[in-house]
């Protein structure tokens, strides 16, 4: 004689259907929370990367500008006085990157405007920071940039001394230091999921052809 499944039988059944199915549902959603989280941080490092590889685009412009005959240093536009703080800023209409050095900290600018905020031009893909409020086709992004531009001082008695200055309001001691490079620390940060994130590149570019 066939037995049909007791109640209990269905009960046991059905619960263990419902685990395996949470059990991939709960892989699902790890997956696709860690998918976003790796696309995150590759967004990131890729901006902080941009950040050096603009300082090194104005430093071998001017190399080539000196080199036709311009009364310009191998800095020109990598520094204000004292003030190392500051972002990258792209000028589409001229085609050229400039340095900003309003930028104070994250989130303060002497503008009062956020010029650490990344906007994003979504049909096109690109990111940039603006000094002043952007065109309506630019929308704001969860990453922030900020770069620091210290520069790093080199002994005039002895070359094997070098000296990396490491805040705002410092400089090469005269007559006895000359800068002969800086060094580039350019830091993103986001926010996901209410966990602020952050990534850092940092690298020395000097005018090697002192």
């Amino acid at each position: 004689m066939r037995r049909g499944f007791s109640l209990v039988e269905a009960i046991v059944s059905i619960t263990i259907l419902l685990v395996g199915v949470m059990a991939v549902v709960s892989l699902g959603i790890a997956m696709v929370s860690q998918a976003r989280f790796t696309n995150a941080q590759v967004v990131a490092s890729q901006l902080a990367r941009e950040g050096v590889e603009v300082v090194r685009a104005i430093r071998d412009g001017n190399w080539l500008e000196a080199e036709d005959g311009g009364a310009v240093s191998w800095n020109d536009g990598l520094s204000v006085g004292t003030d190392y703080s500051a972002v990258a800023e792209w000028d589409s209409g001229l085609s050229t990157w400039t340095v900003d050095f309003d930028a104070i900290d994250f989130g303060n600018c002497v503008t009062g405007f956020d010029c650490t905020r990344m906007y994003s031009n979504n049909p096109t893909f690109e990111f940039a920071q603006f000094a002043s409020v952007p065109p309506a086709s630019w929308k704001d992004t969860e990453y922030q940039r900020l770069m620091r531009l210290f520069p790093i001082c080199r002994s005039l008695v002895d070359e094997t001394i070098e000296t990396v200055l490491i805040a705002d309001g410092t400089t090469c001691v005269p007559g006895s230091e000359e800068q002969v490079g800086i060094d580039v620390q350019v830091e993103v940060r986001w926010e996901e999921k209410g966990i602020s994130r952050s990534t850092t590149v940092e690298e020395y570019i000097y005018d090697w052809k002192y």
